[in-house]
């Protein structure tokens, strides 16, 4: 078994089945700007647009937890698998301004196939991501999704 719990704070976008669900807002306020458009299209000119004022601030962090017993190694690879799940739910993941970073935690006698748990990890990180979108509030001005 393998269950992630994330917290998200992305620069980028966060998507479901390709579609964006939260993220920057357009001109208009009514659709979404496509921040992984927006920054191939402007190149150098987002760092005068976003220098200083969201380095720190953003961020999807989190930790996967599995019950398949380990080794220390295979807990680092499992967390760097698990950042696939990221890279499938947000864009753009791992952006500069981005602090992306997740953890693993493996406490158990399970034996299973490194390869198998770390898809279920990045599967896991993903489904989180979406979850914790759909279910958050509105908070200090920021309209969530459910009340789009």
């Amino acid at each position: 078994m393998v269950g992630a719990v994330v917290a998200c704070n992305a620069m980028g976008d966060v998507l479901e089945n390709g579609t964006i669900l939260a993220g920057a807002r357009d001109d208009s306020g009514r659709g979404f700007a496509d921040s992984e458009a927006w920054l191939v299209a402007h190149g150098q000119r987002q760092r005068d647009v976003f220098s200083g004022k969201l380095v720190g601030e953003n961020t999807v962090i989190g930790c996967v937890v599995t019950n398949a017993a380990m080794n220390k190694a295979q807990a680092t690879k499992l967390a760097a698998v698990a950042q696939n799940g990221i890279a499938r739910g947000v864009r753009p993941a791992n952006a500069t301004f981005d602090g992306d970073c997740l953890f693993a935690m493996c406490h158990g006698t399970v034996q299973a196939d490194p390869d198998a748990v770390g898809i279920l990890a990045a599967r896991a990180v993903e489904e989180a991501i979406v979850r914790g979108v759909k279910a958050a509030e509105s908070l200090h001005g920021r309209i969530a999704l459910r009340d789009l």
